[in-house]
Formats: structure tokens, sequence, C-alpha cells
């Protein structure tokens, strides 16, 4: 999984509520898109820095397989770890992002998480191996976000792209030249 000159892994935190990578299909020919297959875990779940998972081959395990764009509600939903909130009474059978609201209603319970604490206070981290194609010297290579919601930090071998509160708006897109970090050949986005 790891080899000589790769645009890394990066990694994509999202606080309280995920952003989304936006596909665009008939995009030209030199962007690669990153939508799509992705992992997803709390970092609740895996206590490391974004230093440490953002490094090709990190080798971490027992992360949910999601579809970006997607909410960390969504995926968990689709994953099976929590009910369809728009069928019956199961947004009874869900945590809420209110720690009063969950105590009132006995909603902790429900939580995945190993202490049953509230899955919505601690970040997510997103990640995505890939292979960015060889690059001639000189080349600048940008990394487009095209909707984010809330708050993310973006790693991309082992270095910080932008932080938490670079990176924070309710659909607002975002830029950045990762190009001292880019390098062709394998690669992994955390």
């Amino acid at each position: 999984m790891r080899s000589a000159g790769s645009f890394g892994p990066l990694l994509w935190i999202a606080w309280f509520a995920v952003g989304a990578l936006q596909a665009h299909p008939a995009g030209p020919p030199n962007r690669l898109e990153l939508s799509g297959d992705w992992e997803m875990q709390s970092s609740v779940v895996i206590r490391t820095d974004g230093a440490r998972l953002s490094r090709p081959g990190s080798g971490v395990r027992d992360w949910y397989a999601v579809k970006v764009p997607t909410t960390v509600l969504h995926a968990l939903t689709k994953a099976g770890v929590y009910p369809d909130l728009r069928i019956g009474l199961n947004a009874y059978k869900t945590p809420d992002s209110s720690d009063e609201f969950n105590a009132r209603h006995d909603l902790s319970k429900f939580s995945h998480l190993p202490d049953k604490r509230n899955p919505w206070r601690d970040p997510w981290w997103f990640r995505r191996e890939f292979t960015l194609p060889k690059l001639p010297a000189g080349r600048h290579v940008w990394l487009h976000f095209d909707s984010i919601n809330y708050r993310a930090e973006v790693w991309l071998n082992r270095n910080k792209v932008a932080d938490r509160e670079q990176m924070v708006s309710i659909n607002q897109r975002f830029v950045f030249d990762v190009s001292r970090w880019a390098v062709g050949g394998r690669t992994t986005w955390r």
C-alpha cells in the first residue's frame, strides 16, 4: 500500500457535522474526483493524531465504508448502526446532539460508542486512498472542497493543510494548494 513518492493520506476531520466532497461528473480531464468510496470512524474510537493517520499505509482497521458526499448520521444509518429516522419513532432510537434532550428521553443508551457518550460531540475521521498521476515539475495541485458543513481539519502526507479555524462554514467552497505535499503515485486521503 505504501510506495515511494506517494501523495499520501489526507485526513479530514469533521467537527460535529460532516462536510461533503461533491462530484462533478463532467469535470476537466486533469481533475481527479475524490467523491465516492471513503472510510469513516469516530475520533473516540481512533485515538491518534492526523499526522499519524495521514501517512500512506497507516494500517488502521474497523472503519465504516461510506459514500461521500454524506453526513455522519446518514453514513451510520446506511451501515445499520442507527435506524432510519424517517420511519415511525426511530428518532427515539438515535442519540440527539443535545445531551439534555438525550437525558430527558433516555437516548444515550442507543449510542454505538463504547462508553455510550454522545456520538455527535467528538470529531469524525474520513479517509481515502487514491493514485495521483505523475506530474510534470512545477505543476500545481489544488484540493477543492465543493461543500463543507461545518468544521474540518485536512491532512495530507502527515501535513496539516487546514485547521478547524480556517475551514469552517456551512456549504462554503474551499481550495488549497497542496503542491508541496502532492507527488504522483499511490495516495491516501485521511
